[in-house]
């Protein structure tokens, strides 16, 4: 049970700097009021078959993360997780432009969560601004080897992305289509259900 909040982190343009990281058990976090620039990676929390089990209890909101830097073998997002009961509210995520970056949020897994009123904007030309993905559910096919049967996510209800609310977000997008809902290859079997996207403001930029 853990709480950040009112706190700054200024990676001063090191792409190597994470803010905030951790395993798949740190359950029940809040991030609050946070504003984290200059850095490699912002919050970065990704699904790891050493773990045996998966986050609970994610919470990002209110906070700005801006300028996020990667120096070419680095991989930047503004927000990875892969997690259940999982709430991404009010933030700003502004630029992840350079090198190596990801997407801007990018959730490799999410069992009941809300995805709203967000601003993102000045991503990677080739990534997402907003991506959701959702593990295979058994080994094979599965072409991009994102199989965590350690973790519990061992078929098709277990492993599925579900019960998800993308509302009211300003998406200045300017790489491809603005919100993704896609496994991560098209040999994986991964399942995805119980979808609300409503309400979001996808304006279009020179580059998208």
């Amino acid at each position: 049970d853990w709480r950040l909040i009112n706190l700054e982190f200024d990676g001063q343009s090191v792409a190597t700097v994470t803010a905030i990281t951790g395993s798949n058990l740190a359950n029940q976090l809040t991030m609050l009021h946070l504003y984290i620039h200059d850095m490699g990676g912002a919050t970065e929390f990704p699904p790891d078959n050493s773990q045996t089990s998966i986050q609970d209890q994610l919470f990002l909101v209110d906070s700005q993360i801006q300028r996020l830097v990667s120096n070419g073998s680095s991989y930047t997002h503004g927000i990875l997780s892969a997690a259940s009961r999982t709430a991404i509210l009010g933030n700003l995520f502004d630029d992840s432009s350079t090198a190596s970056s990801e997407h801007m949020i990018r959730i490799a897994f999410m069992d009941r969560g809300v995805i709203s009123n967000n601003q993102i904007q000045n991503v990677k030309a080739t990534k997402e601004m907003l991506t959701l993905r959702a593990p295979c559910y058994q080994a094979s096919p599965c072409g991009s080897n994102n199989y965590y049967p350690n973790m519990g996510l061992n078929s098709i209800t277990t492993a599925q992305t579900r019960k998800v609310i993308i509302s009211d977000n300003y998406v200045k997008t300017n790489t491809y289509v603005g919100i993704q809902i896609l496994a991560v290859s098209t040999t994986d079997l991964a399942s995805f259900m119980d979808f609300i996207v409503e309400r979001n403001f996808l304006s279009y930029q020179a580059t998208s």
